[in-house]
């Protein structure tokens, strides 16, 4: 990247990606955000998506939402809850185990089952991740493309490239914002929006029968997050010039064996 390529605005990159991340990722790694915090999140979420007002959906890839569409209320109130609903409700939704209808793994979204060919695509998200130093946390074992690793990848992108910036350091611009580029082109805009409509879907087509008060606002906040995943996957995808996809995908997850004596549960 030539040292006059336009430069971009990380921080409200880094900062919404980062809160998506804490959102999809387990709850029990989170501390509910302060007031400040949310605000922040405001600030930063109208910085990523207002250069983006007026796009029309004929412009966008396949579930993407227009940027300015998305509202990060839902967001900073599920942020703000305790800890303890949010991990109520993130189970009610993710489960125990892989959850068909909504997995928060790229590959599951591959239309090839393939072994090698799945393979071949965790290999190249685990390469991503380390190029840039990063490893698996020993005490949170988790596969590469969960959606919450993806965007706490993205969300580091964004600050290396910041940082680049700062110090006009143009070969580690070109390669935060080449890697940034790629990433989002192979391994957000084909399958997040998808993954955002099946976690709405699952969420708006399933009673929860044993969902208090307080979970069932955090449900429907999740469902107002998967809008704004939409929309952000949108706004990040014009930021970086990627074009749309408008592949059609849908979750591809063996069914799980069951016993007898937990079908009627509700978690798994």
């Amino acid at each position: 990247m030539p040292a006059t390529a336009q430069r971009i605005d990380t921080q409200p990159i880094q900062l919404v990606t980062a809160a998506l991340a804490a959102a999809f990722g387990d709850p029990r790694h989170t501390c509910p955000a302060d007031a400040a915090q949310q605000q922040r999140l405001r600030d930063a979420w109208w910085a990523l998506v207002a250069p983006h007002a007026g796009r029309s959906t004929g412009e966008l890839g396949l579930g993407e939402l227009p940027p300015t569409k998305g509202d990060i209320e839902p967001l900073c109130n599920w942020l703000a809850m305790p800890q303890s609903v949010r991990e109520t409700a993130w189970l009610h939704v993710f489960g125990l185990v892989i959850a068909r209808q909504c997995p928060p793994y790229e590959t599951e979204y591959c239309h090839w089952k393939d072994p090698t060919y799945r393979a071949h695509q965790l290999a190249d998200i685990a390469g991503f991740f380390n190029a840039f130093g990063l490893e698996a946390h020993p005490d949170r074992p988790e596969r590469a493309d969960h959606i919450g690793l993806e965007l706490e990848f993205i969300a580091l992108l964004a600050w290396k490239l910041e940082r680049a910036q700062a110090e006009n350091d143009d070969d580690v611009m070109a390669i935060c914002r080449d890697a940034l580029t790629w990433f989002v082109k192979d391994h957000v805009i084909w399958w997040m929006p998808t993954f955002a409509r099946c976690v709405q879907q699952r969420i708006e087509t399933h009673p929860f029968v044993d969902a208090v008060s307080s979970q069932r606002d955090a449900l429907d906040a999740m469902v107002g997050i998967a809008d704004a995943l939409r929309g952000w996957t949108a706004a990040l995808r014009l930021v970086v010039d990627v074009e749309p996809c408008r592949q059609i995908i849908a979750p591809q997850v063996d069914p799980q064996p069951v016993d007898d004596d937990c079908e009627k549960c509700t978690t798994c």
